[in-house]
C-alpha cells in the first residue's frame, strides 16, 4: 500500500479467531472513519499468521531478536510501520483469545530490546485506540484485556489514547443490530487521527 504525502496509516490490528464477528464488524467501522478522516488504512488479523507461542527460551536476551520461526516478524513488521493503530479484540474469560495472547507475549523481544539492551524504538509513543467486544454488559469484563494489552501497546511503541468497550455482544453480527454501535466505532477511529494531526 502507497501512503499519500502525510497521510498516516492506521493498521487495524483484529484478535478475533472467528472471520466476520463483532469485533471484526466494529474495527472495520473503525477504519472507515480513520480514512473519513483521511487515514490510509490496512486490516490485519492474527488468525491469519501461524505465531507460536513464547517458550521463555532467553535467546532474544542476546540481541532483542526472537529465534522462533513462524509468522510473527511478517506481523511484527507491519505493526512497526503502523503510525497509528486500532485494535479490536472479543473477550474470552477476561482476556483475549489465545493466538492474540501468543502474539503478545511474542513481544517479549521488544521488551528485551527497550528495557535490557537499551535499544530504544525507532518510534515511540505512537497514539492507539482500543475496542473491546464481550457478551457480558458487565464493565468490569474488559479491565484485564484493557491492561495486559496495554502493557503490549508501551512496549511495541504505541499509547492507548482511547478505548471503547461494547458489551452484550454475544450472538454473531450482533453488533450491526445495536444502537449507536458503528457512529461509536466510527467517530472513534475519526478521533484518533484527529488527535493525531
Amino acid at each position: 500500500m502507497t501512503k499519500a504525502k502525510n497521510s498516516p496509516l492506521v493498521l487495524g490490528l483484529g484478535f478475533s479467531p472467528r472471520k466476520g464477528g463483532n469485533s471484526d464488524q466494529i474495527l472495520k467501522w473503525a477504519l472507515e472513519g480513520a480514512r473519513k478522516a483521511g487515514a490510509e488504512t490496512k486490516a490485519l488479523h492474527v488468525r491469519d499468521y501461524r505465531v507460536k507461542p513464547c517458550t521463555n527460551c532467553s535467546e532474544c536476551d542476546e540481541d532483542g531478536i526472537c529465534v522462533l520461526k513462524d509468522d510473527f516478524s511478517k506481523l511484527s513488521k507491519q505493526i512497526d510501520a503502523a503510525d497509528l493503530l486500532v485494535i479490536a479484540s472479543p473477550i474470552y474469560f477476561l482476556g483475549v483469545p489465545a493466538h492474540a495472547k501468543a502474539m503478545i507475549d511474542r513481544f517479549q523481544s521488544y521488551w528485551v530490546r527497550k528495557f535490557l539492551l537499551d535499544k530504544p524504538l525507532p518510534r515511540d509513543d505512537r497514539p492507539a485506540l482500543l475496542l473491546l467486544v464481550a457478551g457480558s454488559d458487565k464493565k468490569d469484563v474488559f479491565e484485564c484485556s484493557k491492561r495486559s494489552i496495554n502493557a503490549f501497546l508501551r512496549v511495541a511503541g504505541f499509547k492507548l489514547c482511547e478505548h471503547k468497550f461494547f458489551g452484550g455482544m454475544d450472538e454473531k453480527g450482533s453488533a450491526k443490530y445495536m444502537l449507536g454501535v458503528k457512529t461509536q466505532a466510527e467517530n472513534a477511529g475519526k478521533a484518533l487521527v484527529c488527535a493525531a494531526s
